[in-house]
């Protein structure tokens, strides 16, 4: 059987160099990218010029939500409190994947936002044109990828991005435009808002990456909440997270009761005299 070599894209080490994504990293992009460039090839896109990057950056920032509270998060906090960094950070990731909250539903979200552009063409920057699109997918029974905000009016991630691409001037993008005016319809229908999902959805799509990479780019922003609970708790190992306090536990069962085996165990030690202890000098 003829053994048959690693097949990649991402890396190769030779004597002097190492490559990442194609690119030489001594040569071409020590000095010369910055995080965002790199994440962007890491999952297959380009090398962002100085604005491009900026947005992804904004991006980041405006996505922190580290309260652990937060179920993933809460997760990692458990792990941790047992004294490992990493094994938090990994086990808190675990449930990411297919999740209906965190950083999976932005995919979902961009290929709904590219269906719709696509769907409607141009009269997808028409507001009457949405607003009818809006009425026959609710009509349907559909659940629109995107919208929803859990125990508030507004989602203030939403609200912060949305501010920085003005202060930037990338608030015209195609896809933040229609996730806009998506967002116009369902609030006069629904009284629902766009979510983080959405708006990411639309500043990774504007920036041109695909549906599939919009949820991987997401995990890797949200990175910044888990290590950070993952690094405190760590350090805390809080007691309330290892185990629960008795006050906070009924048990429902049998009493309390000593086994065959410790029983004839005691009985048998009762029985036997107490071997004399010699005494020293």
């Amino acid at each position: 059987m003829t053994a048959k070599g690693i097949v990649t894209r991402v890396g190769f080490a030779e004597h002097g160099e190492n490559h990442f994504c194609g690119h030489a990293v001594r040569v071409s992009l020590a000095g010369k990218a910055g995080w965002a460039s790199l994440l962007s090839l890491a999952v297959g896109g380009r090398v962002l010029d100085a604005a491009d990057a900026a947005v992804l950056e904004d991006a980041a920032v405006c996505t922190l939500a580290a309260d652990p509270r937060i179920w993933p998060l809460k997760v990692t906090r458990l792990v941790s409190s047992y004294g490992g960094t990493l094994a938090g950070f990994c086990a808190g990731h675990l449930v990411l994947e297919g999740a209906i909250m965190g950083s999976w539903p932005t995919g979902l979200a961009a290929s709904f936002l590219v269906e719709v552009a696509a769907s409607l063409g141009d009269r997808a920057s028409d507001p009457g044109t949405i607003s009818r699109f809006v009425d026959e997918q609710l009509a349907a029974g559909r659940k629109l990828p995107g919208f929803g905000v859990p125990f508030r009016p507004v989602d203030e991630r939403l609200i912060a991005l949305g501010e920085c691409l003005r202060d930037r001037g990338r608030d015209g993008g195609p896809y933040w435009s229609l996730a806009m005016r998506l967002d116009a319809a369902m609030a006069e229908k629904k009284n629902v808002h766009g979510n983080q999902s959405l708006a990411l959805a639309a500043v990774f799509l504007d920036l041109g990456f695909s549906p599939a990479q919009v949820p991987v780019l997401t995990t890797a922003l949200l990175d910044l909440c888990f290590y950070a609970n993952a690094v405190e708790e760590a350090e805390l190992r809080s007691e309330s997270l290892q185990h629960l306090p008795d006050s906070c536990v009924r048990y429902i069962g049998r009493a309390p009761r000593t086994s065959p085996r410790a029983e004839a165990k005691r009985t048998l030690d009762s029985q036997s005299p107490a071997l004399e202890q010699p005494a020293f000098r």
